[in-house]
């Protein structure tokens, strides 16, 4: 079914249009039927109103790797084949750099930042450099990149600034005196928080990576969030705590990015949704009450506003792309380690990516593209890269 619908897209598009790799995946992707499901457990923790969002943006703070050969393993019976992960050391750099870390399809580059410093590493070459290098007394917690951009935060004693790289030209942007938090590239738009700016609200802003145009998308009201803000082709979905009267709710404000406009708000009774995704037209969380012996891990479909659960274990973590769910699971030492699956219809089935990785897997999480990333905690501090864009 995928190869007909592929075949169909490309005779569709004239020949002078262009389309990405991950715009056809995302295409493609709106296209194949998908089923739902029901359930899942362990409850997040709740961090405070706008501190919480505060906390998700500036949470995150080489020598020749060993990159292991790309190999083809078959599934269970009639399944597509998958890729063994991509094994890559990194020596040089502490763990923490290294699970805050982006992989970078487009360039086929890792990216990661030590506080002082922005690096790039190139597996096939096994070469690192640095894109870019901090001031004395500056520092950076927070970056992002995609394809030809790179952004990150800086702070220190007197400053605070976004800076915008083109990295084919490798020009500059400043923006200066802005407090910024939950860096976003989609599609040659940046999306941002923005807070700490005199006599104006906390809100989200968008830039035009073209012509640095930048528009207000979104006010926040101060009551925060328990996730960052997620971004998927020309819609962005924030989320925001809110009251129904005496309770405390989620509400998930989608909007257009290109028309700057709300395309509508869903309000889900829960007082927590942590890890929200955008993608193939459903918002997925990890949803949660105080008091709860159980969470609920699930979406909303954004075409009927419909919620469904996921059926699910345990977990800590979660990140979705397409059918696949990667899960921290948890144990009976009250630690996790990554399992992968397969939504089919009501149910998840395993897809037994990692069972010969016997070292402990964490912080679950999808480029854009489809591939997924984890960190080892074995000896080596291993990361794994799993393709599965190309699998779907």
């Amino acid at each position: 079914m995928r190869e007909d619908l592929k075949g169909k897209l490309d005779e569709s598009v004239p020949e002078d249009v262009t389309l990405s790799d991950a715009k056809k995946r995302q295409i493609l992707k709106a296209a194949q039927n998908r089923g739902n499901g029901q359930k899942p457990s362990r409850v997040p923790k709740v961090l405070p109103a706008l501190a919480g969002v505060a906390v998700i943006g500036l949470g995150g703070i080489l020598g020749y790797p060993y990159v292991s050969d790309w190999q083809e393993g078959r599934g269970a019976e009639g399944e597509a084949e998958l890729s063994e992960p991509q094994k890559l050391v990194v020596p040089g750099h502490d763990y923490p750099v290294l699970i805050e870390s982006e992989y970078d399809d487009q360039s086929e580059k890792l990216f990661y930042n030590d506080g002082s410093n922005l690096y790039s590493f190139d597996p096939a070459a096994g070469e690192e450099l640095i894109v870019a290098s901090l001031e004395e007394k500056v520092s950076t917690y927070q970056f992002t990149v995609e394809g030809n951009w790179l952004v990150w935060e800086e702070n220190g004693e007197e400053i605070a600034n976004l800076k915008i790289m083109n990295r084919d030209t490798a020009e500059v942007e400043t923006i200066e005196d802005v407090s910024v938090i939950d860096l976003h590239i989609e599609d040659e738009n940046l999306v941002y928080a923005r807070f700490g700016v005199e006599d104006d609200k906390p809100k989200y802003l968008s830039i035009d990576l073209n012509t640095m145009e930048s528009q207000t998308v979104h006010e926040l009201t101060g009551r925060g969030s328990n996730s960052a803000a997620s971004v998927w082709g020309d819609s962005v979905v924030i989320p925001e705590g809110a009251l129904d009267g005496e309770k405390v709710v989620s509400e998930f404000h989608l909007y257009d990015l290109k028309e700057n406009t709300l395309i509508e708000t869903f309000t889900l009774p829960y007082q927590s949704a942590a890890g929200v995704t955008l993608i193939d037209n459903r918002i997925y969380a990890h949803f949660s009450n105080e008091g709860m012996t159980d969470s609920v891990l699930g979406y909303v479909d954004i075409e009927t506003g419909e919620f469904t659960e996921i059926p699910a274990p345990n977990f800590f973590e979660f990140a979705v792309y397409g059918d696949y769910l990667a899960l921290s699971v948890s144990d009976e030492a009250d630690s996790s380690d990554v399992q992968l699956y397969r939504m089919t219809g009501s149910e998840l089935k395993e897809v037994p990516a990692f069972s010969a990785i016997e070292e402990r897997l964490v912080r679950p999480r999808f480029t854009d593209e489809g591939t997924l990333v984890v960190n080892g905690e074995g000896e080596d501090k291993a990361m794994y890269l799993l393709d599965l864009g190309t699998n779907d």
